[in-house]
């Protein structure tokens, strides 16, 4: 019995992994360049559950009764890259990527940042940046 409680345990765990990650992708649907999150799932073995009770001719009777996993268990959370809806905006800063590939972003502190998000602007130094102001890297600020 107390088996049959685990393999249900990990399994509520389970679906509240698969939930929590639902619910973010459906907060995040209309965040533009966000790709959504999938929970991988995989089985714990199985094992063959037997009566043991059971007595013929004075000997042990083992008779299988059915099967059992041990649950199921979190493989990964990968993030899905396929490829998103493109929406013409009429704004000449905005671009889209068709296919694989990410913008560069230099984060001030010498660190590279990739992004899908296409909404850019001209910053008051005259850089290209992002909508948070991080500055698209290989773009010159004259076109």
């Amino acid at each position: 019995m107390v088996r049959g409680l685990y393999s249900s345990a990990s399994g509520m765990i389970t679906k509240q992994a698969q939930m929590e990650a639902l619910s973010n992708n459906i907060s995040n649907m209309n965040t533009i360049g966000f790709k959504r999150d999938k929970v991988i799932t995989k089985p714990f073995e199985e094992v063959m559950l037997v009566n043991k009770d059971k007595y013929v001719g004075g000997k042990p009777f083992k008779r299988k009764i059915g099967s059992m996993g041990f649950g199921v268990g979190i493989d990964e959370v990968v993030t899905s890259f396929e490829q998103g809806f493109l929406e013409e905006t009429g704004r000449n800063l905005d671009f889209a990527i068709e296919g694989d590939g990410f913008f560069t972003l230099a984060d001030g502190n010498g660190n590279e940042k990739y992004s899908r998000d296409g909404r850019f602007k001209i910053d008051e130094n005259g850089y290209l940046t992002n909508s948070d102001g991080l500055r698209v890297i290989g773009m010159d600020p004259n076109g």
